[in-house]
């Protein structure tokens, strides 16, 4: 090793997606203020500085089920979060480009016309945000901009 260089493992944590306590996390499910943290962590860390932010809302299932729905379906052990607000959920998807997506709302789509039931059509809208490309609406989403709250 050179000297003053630091060993790869090093690196490799201070780059992790892993969520600071991640070990109390359920399948990715985080509070909303642990998600806006984790945003702003990954957004200022060159190596974890591309993922998009989805918000999707159904009309017919809750919150709470379409959480259900959308934790079964992200890659937590890769550092994707949920977070369920009182009419809709924001999932990050760490690393993922816009552009790439089709196969997992396609999966999203899937599952939650299941969990629907007898219609089959759980009235899902879903918003994609990429950062950094749109990190201006990320931050007013979560309410970031200038350290205001919703």
């Amino acid at each position: 090793m050179a000297a003053g260089a630091r060993p790869a493992l090093e690196i490799e944590e201070s780059a992790s997606a892993t969520v600071l306590g991640a070990s109390e996390t359920d399948g990715g499910r985080v509070s909303r203020e642990i998600l806006r943290q984790e945003i702003e962590r990954r957004a200022e860390e060159p190596n974890l500085a591309f993922f998009c932010v989805l918000v999707a809302t159904s009309g017919v299932l809750t919150p709470s089920e379409l959480e259900d729905g959308l934790a079964e379906l992200v890659r937590s052990d890769e550092g994707d979060l949920v977070s369920q607000g009182s009419d809709s959920c924001v999932v990050l998807l760490q690393g993922a480009r816009a552009s790439q997506l089709g196969p997992f709302l396609k999966r999203v789509r899937s599952s939650l016309e299941e969990r629907a039931g007898e219609d089959g059509d759980p009235g899902l809208e879903v918003s994609v945000l990429s950062h950094p490309a749109d990190s201006d609406r990320i931050q007013e989403l979560l309410g970031t901009s200038g350290g205001e709250e919703d």
